[in-house]
């Protein structure tokens, strides 16, 4: 590997509740730009004015757009809901459907797209799980199907990792090889291929 990961990928230095805020603020209008705009046309300088702040508050936390759109992409994960319900399907669907939600918005293909092609080998990888927390995602899948297997919701025997590759694999498939379409339907698809048959194994 003759480049790494880390150097593609975003750093942003709070100091202060003031930096803090200023930050939240920053990545609230990146994902409101994001929606207005497109990644295109997105720039840092309407998205400091969209925050009203400072152009130089983001230059100074953010190297480029990609820095930040990627960390705006983090922080709307990390809003989103981690499901428990008791139910396998139930928990895995409403996974899936965050998933695709979120990488699906404005910007958040195109910058997984460039981070990944920025690096190689290992690094490659590093970069995708950190994009939208798929690593985080993943354990997540693998809990839901441990949770189930405890309650004899799910066979023992399939191995809960193997399911998260399926799920999380099948959503970033679609996303970055065979361009298809991901919406709910994609979800339950992929959660029902998953699901169907295996409770009654």
């Amino acid at each position: 590997m003759t480049t790494s990961f880390i150097e593609h990928l975003p750093t942003a230095h709070y100091r202060s509740s003031r930096d803090e805020r200023s930050s939240a603020a920053v990545l609230r209008a990146t994902l409101a730009e994001l929606d207005d705009r497109g990644y295109a046309s997105a720039s840092l300088r309407t998205i400091a004015a969209r925050a009203e702040v400072p152009l130089e508050t983001v230059f100074s936390q953010w190297r480029s757009k990609q820095h930040l759109v990627h960390d705006a992409i983090e922080h709307l994960a990390a809003s989103q809901p981690r499901p428990e319900t008791g139910d396998v399907r139930a928990d895995l669907l409403q996974v899936a459907e965050a998933l695709i939600e979120l990488l699906t918005h404005a910007g958040a293909a195109q910058v997984l797209r460039s981070m990944v092609a920025a690096v190689d080998g290992d690094g490659a990888a590093g970069v995708a799980l950190r994009i939208g927390g798929l690593g985080e995602r993943r354990a997540g899948v693998r809990r839901i199907v441990e949770r189930g297997q405890r309650r004899q919701q799910f066979p023992s025997s399939l191995h809960p990792g193997l399911v998260a590759d399926a799920l999380i694999g099948g959503v970033v498939y679609r996303l970055l090889v065979s361009n298809e379409s991901l919406n709910t339907r994609t979800a339950a698809g992929l959660v029902d291929a998953i699901v169907v048959g295996q409770t009654d194994a």
